[in-house]
């Protein structure tokens, strides 16, 4: 912030010196108020603005400043959650310029919350490198050469599920399960329960094309379900889909993605192979890898249409 205020006295623009320097007592009295009108003004990136506001604790007077909203409240969370862990702010020092919202350097794990009003391709936050079809897929590549897990968060994902997520891979939840104490069950339909877990439980609830008569695998630990997998048939009688694979919230149960996958190909022995898909908005797919997986393919963005209402 000092830097940009000596910039602009540099340029003999003292007033807009002053303004940038007290930009909490002169906000009012701007017509634009917005992220974009307030980067112009200056001669700042948006990121500039963001930081302003933030610190100096004015994020309620921009106008349509979601974003900080969300921000603040994942950062909230965290450290509610989290008390211990190291986490870095709006960091540009990681993909060289590019900016990270959180990043947690102790488990290589960055977090991205992109508002679709301010992330598409029609109206970006940097005005100046407006965002394209493969602005997020770029930025995620880049993360994963450096072996950073990017979960990148849009209005369409469930919040609670996906901090959930976040949690679990922070490795906050007291509730730890080893897979090894637990039993493998399976079921050749989907009851109203496993239907009702399996959608409260997975991000994405259950695909839309699913079949009450799907193999269901299940680990059960002292009668409580706490880990379960959808399979479905493909067109290739030795090959299966692994469609879901979730587990209880709030529980960490060690060695229960690779419990489902070997006690399923156990009791399936003309299962050949397994494929799987992993959304990229929401992590590497590490797990897949650990437990003898290889990937095949990463497949090109696709455009996703959003309306809030």
């Amino acid at each position: 912030i000092p830097h940009i205020y000596n910039q602009l006295l540099k340029n003999n623009e003292f007033e807009k010196a002053d303004e940038w320097k007290f930009l909490n007592q002169t906000l009012p009295y701007f017509k634009e108020k917005t992220i974009k009108g307030l980067a112009e003004y200056f001669h700042v990136v948006p990121g500039s603005i963001v930081n302003k506001i933030i610190n100096d604790n004015i994020d309620d007077s921009i106008i349509e400043h979601n974003i900080s909203n969300k921000e603040r409240l994942f950062e909230k969370i965290i450290i509610e959650k989290c008390p211990n862990i190291k986490m870095i702010r709006h960091d540009r020092k990681i993909l060289e310029g590019k900016e990270l919202d959180f990043y947690f350097p102790d488990k290589k794990l960055a977090v991205e919350i992109s508002p679709s009003k301010t992330h598409n391709i029609i109206e970006s936050f940097d005005h100046q490198n407006c965002i394209t079809k493969k602005y997020h897929q770029n930025k995620f590549t880049l993360c994963a050469k450096k072996n950073i897990e990017l979960i990148t968060i849009f209005d369409w994902h469930n919040w609670d599920k996906i901090i959930e997520m976040i949690l679990n891979k922070l490795n906050s939840f007291n509730n730890s399960i080893y897979a090894r104490k637990t039993k493998y069950i399976e079921h050749e339909r989907i009851s109203n329960d496993l239907f009702n877990k399996l959608s409260n439980w997975h991000i994405l609830s259950l695909p839309q094309n699913f079949k009450r008569n799907n193999q269901i695998s299940e680990l059960n630990f002292n009668g409580m379900t706490v880990g379960l997998a959808l399979w479905t048939k493909t067109k290739t009688k030795n090959i299966i889909e692994l469609k879901r694979m979730v587990f209880k919230p709030g529980y960490s149960i060690t060695g229960g993605p690779s419990k489902l996958v070997k006690d399923y190909l156990q009791r399936h022995k003309n299962i050949k192979k397994i494929i799987t898909y992993s959304d990229c908005d929401l992590g590497r797919g590490s797990v897949y890898s650990k437990i003898g997986f290889n990937l095949i393919e990463t497949s090109k963005p696709t455009l996703n249409y959003y309306h809030p209402y």
